[in-house]
């Protein structure tokens, strides 16, 4: 599976996670409640594990479900007066 720009995910928690593409075409995994400059909560490896500040957590890419919704950049959704 590969993740799409700005979609939102859903781990078998529930939790919700916003796929933003980082540096070298890697995916970092960002809380959408927690505002775009928050760090990202987890970063997707090459290897397709999720890594939390270079910890491997028991999650991989696969284990990620869309949901169909996305989210905008901060910058896209701003208004010019």
């Amino acid at each position: 599976m590969s993740l799409k720009p700005d979609s939102i995910y859903v781990l078998p928690d529930g939790h919700e996670l916003v796929a933003r593409k980082g540096a070298h075409g890697r995916y970092l995994l960002h809380d959408p409640l927690r505002g775009v400059a928050a760090a990202p909560a987890y970063f997707v490896a090459q290897s397709g594990e999720l890594l939390s500040w270079n910890k491997k957590t028991s999650w991989t890419q696969s284990d990620l479900r869309e949901t169909g919704k996305f989210l905008l950049p901060e910058i896209e959704r701003l208004v010019m007066l």
